[in-house]
């Protein structure tokens, strides 16, 4: 087992790992501040949440917390859509 620990690629696998892991727990914290803010979300807009990376997820936290309507994080998805088609 520790030559195992000591090949790059069990590093880079564990580091791979952990970087899911703290996505995975941004989403779910990001979520949860969603439905605290302004109830129960669409599935579409669950959808579309898990589908961030670790960049996004964090833009999308600062809109949350200064968010005053659940379209101002529609809108959010909705420019990210406009900018893919240009």
């Amino acid at each position: 087992m520790a030559v195992l620990r000591e090949s790059p690629w069990y590093n880079e696998i564990l580091a791979e790992g952990r970087e899911e892991g703290r996505e995975e727990g941004q989403q779910e914290f990001l979520l949860y501040v969603l439905q605290r803010r302004f109830g129960p979300l669409p599935i579409y807009l669950k959808e579309q949440i898990n589908q961030l990376n670790g960049e996004r997820m964090q833009q999308l936290l600062d809109v949350t917390l200064e968010a005053k309507s659940l379209v101002q994080i529609e809108q959010f998805f909705k420019r990210d859509k406009r900018a893919e088609d240009n």
